[in-house]
């Protein structure tokens, strides 16, 4: 039996009016927290941050050097290739996956290279090569915890996207 009378749901920290965007900003919907907040024990997470980089910082980008071995994706600093967070982006996901404290779902930002579900761009030799993939934390957490339920911000604009999640949520609460 679980012993959380509320499910617990990350969201990425930028959503929730924290300033730990790449660029010292944020990204606050009150609207999805509002949402959230009704069903769910929200916690704000931002990846970067955890994993030491600062805010402002510069972009990091997905580069994938094998098209055979989708799981080759790596995280690069814009600015200076030689600064890859991935192994630390990685940890982080590892920390909430296999933490004391269960979680039962992910609402990420759209386009982030850690946090989103289907819409961060990938790079093969510096060409973009796709732009629906998944950031590293997102990856990570699912391939930790394959039915977490996990969507991106611009998704819950719908409701039948956001009733989804919720019952999605509830379900995943209910059979861990």
């Amino acid at each position: 039996m679980n012993k959380q009378l509320r499910p617990r749901v990350l969201i990425s920290g930028c959503l929730t009016g924290l300033k730990v965007r790449y660029d010292g900003s944020h990204k606050e919907s009150r609207w999805i927290i509002d949402e959230l907040t009704k069903n769910f024990d929200i916690v704000p997470v931002c990846p970067e941050m955890l994993a030491g980089m600062p805010a402002p910082r510069p972009t990091i980008d997905l580069h994938i050097d094998n098209l055979l071995d989708l799981n080759s994706i790596e995280a690069f600093n814009r600015v200076n290739h030689s600064i890859n967070p991935t192994k630390a982006i990685i940890a982080v996901a590892d920390k909430f996956s296999f933490s004391n404290e269960p979680v039962h779902g992910f609402v990420g930002v759209s386009r982030s290279p850690s946090c989103a579900k289907q819409s961060a761009k990938v790079y093969l030799n510096n060409s973009l090569l796709r732009s629906n993939g998944a950031g590293l934390f997102v990856s990570s957490m699912t391939r930790n915890l394959p039915n977490l339920p996990v969507i991106e911000d611009e998704q819950l604009q719908y409701p039948e996207q956001l009733d989804l999640f919720i019952a999605s949520v509830i379900r995943y609460f209910g059979t861990n």
